[in-house]
C-alpha cells in the first residue's frame, strides 16, 4: 500500500479492524479523526470509562461484563464516541496510553510518511527525474538496519526490461540467442 501511494497516489481503503474477542476494541471517531483503542482487559475497560468520564456505563447491564459489551458493541462504540468527540485523537492517545489503555491515532499513508520517525529512520529514498517515469519518486527502504545503518538504496526501481540483456548473459545466453529471443517475441 505504501508503494501504491508513493508511485501512484492511491490512498488505500480501510479493511476493518474490530477485535471480535473484546469490546471496546477498534477504531473510534474523535474530534478530529480516528483513534484505535484496545481495552481488552477489565482493568483497561474500567480505566477507559473512568478517564472519559462515563464510568456509569459499567452499571448498565448491556455493558456490565465482557460478553455483554461484545454483544452490544455498536451501542457501546456509539456511547464512547460521544465522549471521545470532545478532544483530538492525539490528545486521547497520550492520555489513554499514560493510564495503561492501549491507544493510537489511526494515520493515513500520507500521515505516516510525513511522520518525524520515518524521516529519522531514513525509510524513504528519493530519486530525481527517473527514466521511464519522468518525475521525481520516493521508494520505501527496508525497515531494518544492519550495524546501525539502513540498507542502501542506490538506484530507483528499474524500468521494464532494463536489465533483461545483462541477466540473460549472466544465465549463459550469447548475443545471437538473445537477438533470436527478441525476434520471436520471447523477450
Amino acid at each position: 500500500v505504501v508503494s501504491n501511494y508513493l508511485l501512484g497516489g492511491v490512498i488505500p481503503a480501510q479493511f476493518g479492524n474490530e477485535n471480535f474477542t473484546a469490546a471496546p476494541s477498534g477504531s473510534f471517531q474523535t474530534k478530529d479523526g480516528l483513534l484505535n483503542i484496545a481495552a481488552n482487559e477489565e482493568r483497561q475497560w474500567q480505566a477507559l470509562i473512568a478517564h472519559l468520564g462515563c464510568a456509569h456505563l459499567a452499571e448498565e447491564e448491556r455493558f456490565s461484563n465482557r460478553d455483554n459489551r461484545k454483544q452490544n458493541r455498536a451501542e457501546l462504540n456509539a456511547a464512547l464516541e460521544a465522549y471521545l468527540a470532545k478532544k483530538p485523537a492525539y490528545e486521547w492517545e497520550a492520555e489513554l496510553t499514560e493510564i495503561g489503555v492501549p491507544a493510537g491515532v489511526v494515520m493515513t499513508v500520507p500521515d505516516i510518511l510525513s511522520h518525524a520517525h520515518i524521516e529519522h529512520r531514513g525509510l524513504l529514498a528519493d530519486f530525481a527525474d527517473v527514466e521511464g517515469i519522468d518525475k521525481d519518486i520516493s521508494v520505501l527502504r527496508t525497515g531494518f538496519q544492519l550495524d546501525g545503518r539502513p540498507a542502501s538504496v542506490e538506484t530507483p526501481p528499474p524500468t521494464l526490461g532494463q536489465h533483461t540483456h545483462e541477466l540473460l548473459v549472466e544465465l549463459g545466453y550469447d548475443d545471437k540467442t538473445i537477438q533470436m529471443f527478441k525476434g520471436e517475441g520471447v523477450i
